[in-house]
């Protein structure tokens, strides 16, 4: 039978045995016909098989049930037939291809057709039949214009086909497991048949790609919308039958950890912790030093442990797979990661449900602008805020800089003192606009030995923080910066140095009903940097004095619960000021005397913090058990990561059928390309105990 034949039967046929029509004598390529440039909008089908809808998968769980059996049969089927009918288009689009080629995919149509037959013919067995359920047309739709035999084999032998092995291979267990061996049979033959199918487009992907990129970025690259790495995937991850295809080890080893959506709309998220200093340069384009610039890319991955899996994550490096393995194996479920790029090429789904930068700054409101009019409402309702935002013609139109300024806390806080005239005022900070008045107020204090700190606005994890110590100082630089700081800024705050216990964050979510999602003790370093947080509700980072102060009512109220008050007061204040998503509200423990004080407002982040992913990444561990998520300088280790790691080696329990990590150590930004600090997050005892040290 000649091919042009072959698939034209398959293709347009409306019978039955049109789709499963056999040649007897093989195919010949003698007589291809003109190239095929008007496509259906969908093959020709029997009547039964014309039905286009959704119908529900069915669950793991229900495969006990001979009818739940048949409807995963008859999804099995619909996929057969698509890829029937999608090779036999290909065969009729492409009459040049090489005839080695055409003959291949030929005899795939064959052996999917013997699929298709064993499917309907268990199916009945099981009381179903093709054509109960209305049938899938995304794949037709996805695949039908695909514009080279080169584009076909990457979408349908190495994304569709490659998928089927998992699906079919979890599958054969699953119904195995519940005594059908029949079922299993079917699907054994399908794994191995379909391992074949990869296999000849991998033979043809690699012969046309050229040879100057390695598989897996050839595949990124000739990859496209709405298929991606994540559809080639099934829920269970076989790489030995990768391996029997022919696909590379670093190819096999990046699919195992792509993580990513399979249509859900994603969320952006961005990593710009310079978000502050970018609003106070007023404009894209602000770059720390190069240390701050190590600092970043060292962390930009954070974002990953917020997101959702279907999310994407901006990266200025894509992660190694290696590190990726590990986070999946500890049980962390991970986003897919993107190449941070410029422009709506960035953005190729047909919708998105939100954008997540660390803060909103003119630098992420340009990135994301060129994508607005894609955003879609989702559960949460940060697509339809995220465009409130956006269609703002630039950011300083959207007044959202102004509350990441800490006169915007320090006011907020005021007027909560004025009603609760119980707190000490002499703790809250006074704002000064010209250096004649913030020196006259230093000088006051420096005569009664009172130690000041100098904060600026805007600034981040005490970056802009400074502490007055002596007169000398005001003629130095300190003074010069202070004065520096009213110029750029337009203000300086000036509060009393206290002698500071420990520090707290509270989180909060913002919306129309703000919610406390948790308070915990986090650790500075000597230059008030961001060091780590204490995980765990029972703040076991503190004595039991001053456990009992924090819990102690006075007055109908404990510390604790009055900030807790106060949280939900920040959160519908943010919300009025037009703010929707995660603030953190930082916190201080102080003694004055010798008689302790608890400071609710340190200061207020509406952006997402480390805080926040503190808050996700204990939700890995078992509770009750010490664990602390760090932050490390390089130079104070004096192990090498893999030695830590060997030492301090993942252990988990399962508890009401969920695995938590119960001991050990995870490496949360990677080891081996860290430049400034290695992410921790240490649990057991053990652990906790070592790293807190360093």
């Amino acid at each position: 039978m000649e091919l042009s034949e072959f698939a034209s039967i398959i293709l347009f046929g409306d019978r039955w045995d049109d789709k499963i029509v056999a040649s007897q004598d093989g195919f010949d390529d003698n007589q291809p016909l003109a190239a095929l440039t008007r496509i259906p909008s969908f093959p020709g089908r029997p009547r039964n098989l014309s039905r286009i809808g959704r119908s529900d998968f069915p669950g793991v769980e229900t495969l006990a049930s001979d009818s739940a059996r048949a409807r995963l049969l008859h999804f099995f089927a619909n996929h057969e037939l698509l890829a029937m009918e999608l090779m036999a288009l290909t065969l009729l689009k492409f009459p040049d291809a090489e005839k080695s080629f055409r003959l291949g995919l030929a005899r795939t149509i064959v052996e999917e057709q013997k699929h298709l037959k064993l499917y309907v013919e268990r199916m009945r067995e099981l009381g179903g039949d093709f054509g109960d359920l209305p049938i899938s047309d995304y794949f037709w739709k996805a695949l039908k214009d695909g514009s080279s035999p080169l584009e076909f084999v990457v979408h349908m032998s190495m994304t569709l086909e490659q998928a089927n092995l998992d699906f079919s291979l979890f599958y054969q267990r699953a119904v195995a497991a519940i005594g059908d061996t029949q079922t299993a049979a079917l699907l054994e033959t399908v794994y191995r048949e379909e391992i074949g199918h990869v296999k000849h487009g991998v033979t043809w992907f690699n012969r046309w790609r050229g040879q100057d990129e390695e598989d897996w970025d050839a595949y990124l690259r000739l990859l496209k919308p709405p298929m991606n790495p994540r559809r080639a995937k099934g829920p269970l991850f076989c790489a030995a039958a990768r391996r029997e295809a022919g696909l590379s080890e670093r190819y096999i080893s990046e699919m195992e950890v792509y993580s990513g959506s399979k249509g859900t709309p994603p969320s952006y998220w961005l990593y710009n912790p310079l978000c502050e200093s970018e609003i106070v340069r007023g404009k894209p384009g602000f770059t720390g030093t190069k240390t701050v610039q190590n600092l970043c890319l060292d962390l930009e991955t954070v974002p990953a442990f917020l997101a959702r899996e279907t999310d994407v994550v901006f990266v200025q490096e894509l992660p190694r797979a290696g590190w990726l393995k590990s986070l999946q194996d500890a049980g962390i479920r991970l986003p897919e990661f993107r190449m941070l790029k410029r422009g709506a090429n960035s953005f190729p789904e047909r919708h998105i449900g939100g954008f997540e930068p660390w803060g909103w700054s003119p630098d992420a409101f340009e990135l994301f602008k060129p994508a607005s009019q894609k955003l879609i409402r989702v559960d949460s309702g940060n697509g339809i805020w995220s465009r409130s935002v956006l269609e703002k013609p630039d950011f300083s139109k959207t007044k959202l800089g102004e509350l990441f300024s800490k006169t915007w806390s320090l006011r907020f806080y005021r007027e909560w003192m004025e009603k609760h005239p119980e707190e000490k005022a002499d703790s809250v900070g006074t704002i000064f606009s010209d250096w004649k008045s913030a020196r006259a107020y230093l000088e006051e204090k420096l005569s009664r030995s009172e130690v000041t700190l100098a904060k600026a606005p805007w600034g981040t994890s005490g970056t802009m923080n400074k502490r007055v110590l002596n007169a000398d100082e005001l003629d130095g630089n300190l003074g010069k910066w202070i004065q520096n700081i009213i110029e750029s800024q337009g203000s300086i705050i000036l509060e009393r140095w206290l002698d500071k216990v420990a520090d707290f964050s509270v989180q909060i979510e913002v919306s129309k009903k703000p919610k406390v999602l948790g308070m915990r003790q986090f650790i500075n370093g000597s230059r008030l940097e961001y060091r780590g947080t204490l995980l765990g509700p029972k703040l076991g980072g503190i004595t039991p004095e001053q456990n009992r102060f924090l819990h102690t009512e006075k007055q109908g109220a404990s510390p604790l619960s009055r900030w807790e008050a106060i949280a939900e007061a920040v959160g519908a204040a943010l919300y009025a000021e037009g703010y929707e998503g995660n603030a953190g509200i930082d916190a201080l423990l102080a003694t004055d005397g010798e008689q302790l004080f608890f400071r609710p407002i340190v200061e207020i982040n509406p952006r997402w913090t480390m805080g926040r992913v503190a808050l996700e990444l204990e939700k890995h561990v078992l509770q009750t058990t010490p664990a602390a998520w760090l932050f490390l300088p390089l130079d104070s280790l004096k192990e090498t990561p893999q030695a830590l790691a060997e030492r301090h080696p993942v252990k988990k329990q399962t508890r009401s059928g969920q695995e938590w990590i119960s001991e050990g150590i995870v490496f949360t930004n990677d080891p081996e390309r860290a430049r400034e600090v290695l992410t921790v997050l240490a649990v057991g005892t053990a652990a906790v105990g070592e790293f807190r040290s360093l």
